[in-house]
């Protein structure tokens, strides 16, 4: 099977595709800082966070190379 038709690497995608579309929705909120957040702080954070994991996943699912 081809590695970028996995189930792992496309959910990783989907993942980085969802945080992506998070962070431009969030863009115009007020980031603050972590002592006074504001209300983009945690969207932010949780749409990298996303992102991350997603990289993440899309990564082990290319070099593992198996379901």
């Amino acid at each position: 099977m081809n590695r970028f038709l996995s189930k792992d690497f496309l959910s990783g995608l989907m993942f980085i595709g969802f945080g992506l579309i998070a962070l431009y929705f969030g863009q115009k909120l007020a980031l603050g800082t972590p002592v006074r957040m504001g209300p983009g702080y945690v969207p932010r954070m949780l749409s990298l966070t996303l992102i991350g994991l997603g990289a993440l996943v899309s990564i082990v699912a290319l070099v593992s190379g198996r379901d």
